[in-house]
């Protein structure tokens, strides 16, 4: 789902709600580019296939999905692009074609004129490559998820994600022990409890930080590293994986705290013994798919806070309570899907219990996690179980204690 994640916390919570952020979004929604634009970008609905010309006509409401008490958007973007061989024939030709006319040299200069010329030329002859990608807000941990390899691809995002919030109060989180560093003392003393060391190390010079070297499929605490560990060399991006077993991640964390190149230790379909009709469609296999990934991002960043110390000078992320009329946005977001089978006896199910989780559903159901997911979301719209806490709990007693109150005053 994810290939490559850029973590921002509030610094302050959203004042829009979901309601009104939908409407922006869909006030930005996306439109192809015109024959003389380079690229455009705009809102799509997540976890849906539209074409752009019907985007317009939608329901707000579809442009922001909520899952699991997060706030999902999605970005498309169309970028026109010219092959550089053509364009650099393009431009050669023109230039020979001025120098034989005007019998003069073409200097720099005027060819970086000519190439703005040609591009304008070239451009309505290329076919727009399109992408799109995810990002969700968590307002109970006060996170951000950007689906970016890099800065600059989440800067867009935000860009234009700051415009259909009025205002995005985020920042970069910065820890309280300076990460290159201590990362280092990773490879020197040990991984931090719930990660195992990867194959894979990038070291850079401290004196020269464009000098890097790169060991892949090695192991960066043997002796042929040993050289870079204590020879003025700082760690740039480390291997990771979460020791969890099957439900898990293999990640690249750089040293700016971008995760990368995440691959899931989990296959749905094998793992969790998921069936055809559990996904509920393209929208349910996404929303138990995002509920799955996004569980396990949060327990890997909670474990790297934790492993860098914490936040610097206790800059917590800013956490708050969506509005109670936002709670509905799953509801009103898409078609309501057919009640699952199995619905009526989750419900029961949970009134024996306290708090309940996602394994604890499939273990007693006997089902797949897309299916359990799915259906404790559903218990969450119907307000049989609450939002789930800052540990992913979702409480269930005080809904079935004033349960056996009414029925105890009939």
């Amino acid at each position: 789902m994810f290939k490559s994640v850029v973590v921002y916390r509030f610094c302050k919570p959203l004042e829009l709600g979901a309601r009104e952020i939908a409407q922006n979004l869909k006030a930005k929604c996306f439109t192809p580019p015109a024959p003389t634009e380079a690229g455009r970008c705009g809102f799509v609905p997540p976890a849906e296939q539209i074409d752009s010309e019907l985007l317009s006509e939608l329901n707000p409401l579809r442009f922001l999905r909520q899952v699991d008490g997060r706030w999902v958007v999605a970005l498309r973007q169309a970028v026109r692009k010219v092959k550089p061989a053509e364009l650099q024939k393009a431009i050669q030709k023109r230039a020979e074609e001025i120098g034989k006319r005007e019998a003069r040299p073409v200097l720099r200069r005027e060819r970086e004129q000519i190439k703005q010329e040609v591009l304008i030329d070239l451009l309505p002859h290329a076919f727009p490559e399109e992408k799109t990608a995810l990002a969700y807000i968590t307002p109970r941990t006060g996170l951000l998820i950007v689906e970016a390899s890099g800065h600059n691809g989440a800067e867009l995002f935000l860009s234009a994600l700051r415009e259909a919030t009025q205002n995005l109060p985020v920042a970069m989180p910065q820890m309280s022990r300076n990460t290159a560093q201590e990362m280092m003392s990773w490879l020197k003393n040990g991984i931090p409890a719930g990660f195992r060391l990867g194959l894979h190390a990038e070291f850079r010079s401290e004196h020269d930080g464009s000098c890097r070297v790169t060991l892949n499929n090695e192991d960066p605490t043997d002796d042929n590293a040993q050289g870079y560990r204590e020879g003025g060399y700082e760690v740039a991006v480390l291997a990771l994986e979460t020791d969890d077993g099957a439900a898990g991640i293999d990640f690249r964390l750089t040293d700016e705290l971008l995760i990368k190149q995440i691959k899931p230790q989990y296959k749905s379909d094998d793992i969790y013994g998921i069936e055809e009709d559990e996904a509920n469609g393209l929208s349910g296999a996404f929303d138990a798919e995002l509920v799955l990934f996004a569980g396990i991002l949060d327990g890997v960043w909670q474990g790297l806070v934790e492993a860098f110390g914490g936040y610097y000078e206790e800059q917590e992320p800013a956490t708050w309570k969506p509005k109670e009329a936002d709670l509905l946005l799953v509801g009103d977001s898409v078609e309501e899907p057919a009640e699952d089978p199995l619905y009526e006896d989750a419900a029961e199910l949970v009134k024996s219990c306290d708090s309940i989780s996602m394994s604890f559903m499939q273990r007693k159901l006997r089902i797949g996690y897309n299916r359990a997911a799915l259906l404790v979301v559903e218990l969450e719209r119907r307000g049989v179980v609450s939002p789930p806490d800052e540990s992913g709990q979702r409480s269930t007693a005080l809904l079935v204690r004033a349960e056996e109150m009414i029925d105890a005053a009939i």
